[in-house]
């Protein structure tokens, strides 16, 4: 018999492995650290760019499964729990460190544990197909990551749990928290944002997606490439393919984004990744048992009496913890109602850019022949948020996640006469000013350099309130949604932040006003593609001040 510890494991499932850790088996959580060492740091490396960052990750994600393991459901696969640990961790490090624009492809990432520098370009194997002749380019090569690596995150990470580690779409649901029709949405939206992003690098044309036939066909064939497609819809495709050249066409395109999206490829973890992690398991551990002996140790001592002078001090001192207690609560309380508010805007971000991947790239708007966002007399003015319920109205968000849930309240039906919220308790978000207009158009080339400074969504203007200008609110415009601490803002790559002040914008623009303007007629449009001018949340019918 093998004395190899992996012999004796490999035929154990996870939920074994993670038991027989919780028993004391002192070689099972090693093994899982194995089983998982190339696959799970990949897909971290794949997420972050950042090997070391990636190990750091890694090492923390198994650290966290010790320590939460005897919670685990038995009935549930230890691995969609795993990477939603990872994927978690990673968006935390990913937020601490982040950074607006990609690092060089040619920039040196930590990690490589040689005298070898290893930058991004070297975690692309050179054995992998190309799609074309033009992929022996290392400039293309090149391009195909810096797609990945840009992409807004909620859709990269669906892509690289689909494409690189084969979940199905139930445990990609489970990961995210999101439900499964998000799942693939997101996944087609992923999809066809590389293709753009892909097509554009290699100097090629897109095809026409005007008609909803064509976007249908498009998921379809998404979903037939990555073996997700139904039997009848399969065979279907497959009878149009033979008879269809367009649709062969847009196959063949979708095939070879596929194919591109290969090429980010895979990276050798580091020799001592299973080491340091048990390493570090075993610090974690030695840790808990000198707490364990240190309580019991405290629970020996016997304590003396307290004089009455020693009681009235003690008293004093937790009146005092008393009130920092009751500090510390309020402030957490704010800091979860900040969390979830920023959730809500991740969640809208999601439904704008799955929007503007099925509407040529362009985010919702109000119309062409609307341009009055403030009432005045005798001109009642049109809601700014008639833009954004496109989203509710077309299935895209729930209109729960557009309350702030520090001033949010209620709920209501969607019904089929409604085009904006019925009042603005609805709507606590300001959106891009989209009155006048076809819709921010993502892709402009006039705002290529700023992308990822666009803000487009944000807690509630502050400078608009009852339907009229507060010229001394815009010195320090800060969101009253949260007491004025601050506000979220919704980046155009999908992003969210909480910012103390306005000033967020492209070089610094207030995301409040806009650029150069002083006094406001309630007609105005931003002075240029990017400048951001979140207008007032509500002025529709109901809004205090607004028309009727």
């Amino acid at each position: 018999m093998s004395d190899d510890p992996s012999d004796r494991t490999r035929s154990l499932s996870d939920g074994d492995l993670l038991r027989r850790h919780l028993d004391g088996d002192g070689e099972a959580f090693g093994a899982l650290v194995r089983r998982y060492r190339k696959e799970l740091y990949n897909f971290l490396v794949r997420f972050t760019g950042d090997q070391a960052m990636a190990e750091d990750i890694f090492q923390e994600t198994f650290l966290q499964l010790h320590l939460a393991a005897a919670t685990f459901d038995p009935q549930r696969r230890l691995k969609p729990w795993l990477f939603t640990i990872a994927a978690n961790k990673a968006r935390d490090a990913m937020r601490k460190a982040w950074r607006r624009q990609a690092a060089p492809l040619d920039a040196t990432i930590g990690g490589g544990g040689d005298d070898k520098p290893t930058s991004y370009s070297d975690l692309m194997p050179s054995n992998v197909p190309r799609p074309d002749e033009a992929m022996e380019n290392l400039e293309t090569r090149q391009a195909v990551q810096r797609i990945i690596l840009e992409m807004p995150e909620n859709l990269r990470t669906v892509l690289l749990l689909s494409y690189f580690h084969d979940f199905a779409y139930k445990d990609i649901a489970d990961i995210l928290d999101v439900p499964l029709g998000t799942v693939k949405s997101r996944l087609h939206a992923a999809v066809k944002h590389f293709a753009r992003q892909w097509k554009a690098a290699a100097d090629r044309s897109d095809h026409d997606e005007d008609s909803n036939n064509a976007l249908r066909d498009e998921s379809l064939l998404i979903d037939l490439l990555l073996g997700r497609c139904g039997e009848a819809d399969a065979a279907g495709l497959k009878r149009r393919l033979a008879a269809e050249p367009h649709l062969r066409q847009l196959h063949e395109d979708l095939r070879n984004t596929l194919a591109a999206v290969a090429l980010v490829g895979e990276v050798e973890p580091p020799e001592d990744l299973v080491a340091s992690t048990l390493g570090r398991l075993r610090a974690a551990r030695q840790t808990e048992a000198l707490l364990a002996r240190e309580e019991l140790g405290r629970r020996d001592v016997i304590r003396p009496t307290f004089s009455l002078r020693e009681l009235a001090a003690v008293a004093a001192v937790v009146l005092i913890f008393a009130g920092l207690f009751g500090t510390f609560v309020r402030q957490g309380q704010r800091r979860r109602t900040i969390d979830e508010c920023k959730a809500h805007l991740g969640q809208i971000g999601s439904a704008l850019l799955t929007y503007a991947g099925s509407n040529d790239g362009r985010l919702p708007a109000v119309g062409p022949d609307a341009h009055r966002w403030l009432p005045a007399a005798n001109q009642p003015a049109v809601s700014n948020s008639v833009a954004l319920f496109r989203l509710v109205r077309q299935g895209y968000a729930s209109p729960v996640i557009f309350q702030c849930p520090a001033v949010g309240e209620g709920s209501f039906v969607v019904r089929q006469e409604m085009a904006d919220f019925p009042g603005v308790k609805f709507i606590s978000y300001s959106y891009q000013h989209a009155l006048g207009t076809p819709g921010l158009w993502i892709e402009d080339p006039r705002m290529a350099a700023h992308r990822s400074e666009m803000v487009v969504l944000a807690d509630a203007n502050p400078v608009f309130r009852d339907g009229r200008f507060e010229r001394e609110r815009v010195r320090s415009p800060v969101s009253d949604n949260h007491d004025r601490t601050g506000m979220n803002v919704l980046f155009l790559p999908g992003n969210v932040e909480f910012k103390d002040n306005a000033s967020v914008g492209v070089l610094g623009d207030n995301i409040y006003t806009i650029e150069g303007v002083v006094d406001y007629r309630g007609d105005e449009a931003p002075a240029s593609p990017i400048d951001t001018f979140l207008a007032p949340a509500f002025s529709g019918p109901g809004a205090p001040g607004g028309g009727r």
